[in-house]
């Protein structure tokens, strides 16, 4: 399927678990409140300076486009936000952005291989970056390394 997430992207808020869409809607509201484009977001995320005004919103609007009116407001999911801890919500948020940024056909390929790479390592944690080798860097990895 192309036009939606398989598995959904799921976060957990006081004990109830909600499903994120990353709709066209959502991204425009994600964008314009929080005064960045999506690549600008992810590179936040990716550099370690989002923060919990970033989280909140995009798991807002994440579930506003999944559950319409029956959403809870965004004050709501923001305390909730705070109280879960913003380590374990930030992974939802940017597994959002990067759907969007993807876009959910290669989004969906890629997490189908690495559940194929995870049941054929079961010793493995999914949780840890794959190796890239010596010598070659993780994306988005920074060196504190002088220049050569």
């Amino acid at each position: 399927m192309t036009g939606t997430l398989d598995p959904p992207i799921d976060v957990t808020l006081g004990g109830r678990t909600y499903s994120l869409r990353p709709s066209f809607d959502a991204l425009v509201r994600i964008e314009q409140m929080l005064g960045f484009g999506l690549g600008g977001l992810m590179q936040r995320y990716l550099q370690r300076h989002a923060g919990v005004t970033d989280n909140a919103r995009i798991i807002y609007e994440g579930i506003r486009a999944t559950e319409g009116n029956g959403a809870p407001d965004y004050e709501t999911v923001g305390q909730a936000v705070v109280a879960e801890g913003f380590e374990a919500t930030a992974p939802a948020a940017l597994e959002l952005l990067t759907a969007a940024f993807n876009g959910f056909q290669r989004y969906n390929e890629g997490r189908q291989e690495d559940a194929r790479a995870a049941a054929e390592s079961p010793g493995a944690d999914p949780t840890t970056p794959p190796d890239h080798g010596p010598g070659e860097a993780s994306p988005g990895a920074t060196s504190s390394a002088p220049p050569s």
